[in-house]
Protein backbone atom coordinates (compact mmCIF):
# COMPACT_ATOMS: atom_id res chain seq x y z
CA UNK A 1 0.00 0.00 0.00
CA UNK A 2 1.37 3.57 -1.17
CA UNK A 3 -0.08 6.74 -0.23
CA UNK A 4 -1.09 9.82 -3.33
CA UNK A 5 -2.64 12.95 -2.93
CA UNK A 6 -5.69 13.07 -1.26
CA UNK A 7 -5.57 9.35 -0.24
CA UNK A 8 -6.33 7.83 3.14
CA UNK A 9 -6.00 4.81 4.45
CA UNK A 10 -7.84 3.48 7.40
CA UNK A 11 -7.66 -0.15 9.51
CA UNK A 12 -10.31 -1.40 10.84
CA UNK A 13 -11.05 -4.20 13.81
CA UNK A 14 -14.20 -5.48 14.57
CA UNK A 15 -14.20 -7.42 17.86
CA UNK A 16 -17.14 -10.04 18.30
CA UNK A 17 -16.46 -10.12 22.40
CA UNK A 18 -17.61 -9.25 25.52
CA UNK A 19 -14.96 -7.46 27.12
CA UNK A 20 -12.18 -5.22 25.55
CA UNK A 21 -9.13 -6.61 24.18
CA UNK A 22 -5.76 -5.13 23.00
CA UNK A 23 -4.55 -5.22 19.71
CA UNK A 24 -0.88 -4.77 18.12
CA UNK A 25 -0.84 -3.33 14.98
CA UNK A 26 3.17 -3.11 13.09
CA UNK A 27 3.95 -1.49 9.95
CA UNK A 28 6.19 -2.58 7.74
CA UNK A 29 8.08 -0.51 5.20
CA UNK A 30 9.99 -1.29 2.08
CA UNK A 31 13.16 -0.09 3.86
CA UNK A 32 13.05 -3.09 6.41
CA UNK A 33 11.71 -0.94 9.29
CA UNK A 34 8.65 -1.15 11.16
CA UNK A 35 6.99 0.84 13.78
CA UNK A 36 4.21 -0.81 16.44
CA UNK A 37 1.44 0.46 18.14
CA UNK A 38 -0.92 -0.59 20.93
CA UNK A 39 -4.85 0.11 20.77
CA UNK A 40 -7.47 -1.18 22.80
CA UNK A 41 -11.13 -2.59 21.16
CA UNK A 42 -14.05 -2.04 23.02
CA UNK A 43 -16.04 -5.14 23.48
CA UNK A 44 -18.49 -6.04 20.47
CA UNK A 45 -17.38 -2.42 18.40
CA UNK A 46 -15.16 -1.79 15.65
CA UNK A 47 -11.59 0.48 16.08
CA UNK A 48 -10.65 2.38 12.96
CA UNK A 49 -6.73 3.18 12.82
CA UNK A 50 -6.24 6.07 11.05
CA UNK A 51 -2.60 5.28 9.95
CA UNK A 52 -1.37 8.40 8.78
CA UNK A 53 -2.77 10.34 11.94
CA UNK A 54 -1.25 7.15 14.46
CA UNK A 55 2.00 6.74 12.53
CA UNK A 56 3.99 9.45 11.81
CA UNK A 57 6.31 7.34 9.82
CA UNK A 58 3.58 6.19 7.33
CA UNK A 59 2.95 8.94 5.64
CA UNK A 60 4.23 8.87 1.72
CA UNK A 61 5.65 5.48 2.53
CA UNK A 62 4.20 2.12 1.07
CA UNK A 63 3.99 -0.28 4.04
CA UNK A 64 2.23 -3.58 5.04
CA UNK A 65 0.47 -4.08 8.49
CA UNK A 66 0.21 -7.14 10.72
CA UNK A 67 -2.28 -7.14 13.02
CA UNK A 68 -2.06 -9.41 16.27
CA UNK A 69 -4.40 -10.15 19.62
CA UNK A 70 -3.02 -10.06 22.30
CA UNK A 71 -3.24 -12.10 25.51
CA UNK A 72 -4.23 -15.11 26.75
CA UNK A 73 -7.69 -15.50 26.20
CA UNK A 74 -7.83 -15.66 21.97
CA UNK A 75 -10.17 -13.16 20.54
CA UNK A 76 -11.78 -13.37 16.99
CA UNK A 77 -10.67 -10.08 14.44
CA UNK A 78 -11.85 -9.25 11.20
CA UNK A 79 -9.36 -6.69 9.65
CA UNK A 80 -9.63 -4.44 6.25
CA UNK A 81 -7.91 -2.26 4.73
CA UNK A 82 -10.01 0.57 3.50
CA UNK A 83 -8.79 3.40 1.49
CA UNK A 84 -10.53 6.60 0.69
CA UNK A 85 -10.42 9.54 -1.81
CA UNK A 86 -11.49 12.98 -1.90
CA UNK A 87 -13.06 14.52 -5.50
CA UNK A 88 -14.58 17.74 -6.02
CA UNK A 89 -14.69 19.10 -2.93
CA UNK A 90 -16.60 16.00 -1.31
CA UNK A 91 -14.89 13.99 1.63
CA UNK A 92 -14.26 10.28 1.05
CA UNK A 93 -16.27 10.70 -2.54
CA UNK A 94 -14.89 7.50 -3.72
CA UNK A 95 -13.28 4.61 -1.98
CA UNK A 96 -11.96 0.46 -1.90
CA UNK A 97 -11.41 -1.99 1.00
CA UNK A 98 -10.01 -5.81 1.12
CA UNK A 99 -10.19 -7.97 3.66
CA UNK A 100 -6.99 -9.18 5.90
CA UNK A 101 -5.70 -12.35 4.98
CA UNK A 102 -4.93 -14.93 8.65
CA UNK A 103 -1.29 -15.95 8.57
CA UNK A 104 -0.06 -19.55 9.55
Amino acid sequence: MGCRHGEARKISHQLGKLRARVVLVTLLFEDGTSHSKLFTVAAMTRLHVDVFAEFATAPGRPFGALVEALGDDPIELVVERATYWDANGVTWAAGTNALGTRLP
